[in-house]
């Protein structure tokens, strides 16, 4: 029974791995075509925690701390 779950979502992984290569490609394709070099999801993310937010200053200052989440 565990098997075939497995097995079933190995194939969808792969599925899914097959598709974001060729709309990886295709959007390189289109990206060349138009000449553009950016697009505005192309960055990358990186988790972060709120160490300290002053509520008189809300919008002005916020300190956070990346490094516990490498």
């Amino acid at each position: 029974m565990k098997i075939r779950i497995l097995k079933e979502k190995l194939d969808s992984y792969v599925n899914v791995e097959s598709e974001n290569e060729v709309l990886q490609s295709e959007i390189d394709k289109l990206k060349k075509l138009t000449e553009m070099d950016y697009l505005p999801n192309d960055y990358k993310t990186k988790a972060a925690s709120v160490q300290i937010r002053d509520q008189t200053n809300w919008n002005d200052e916020i300190t956070i701390d990346a490094r516990k989440f490498k």
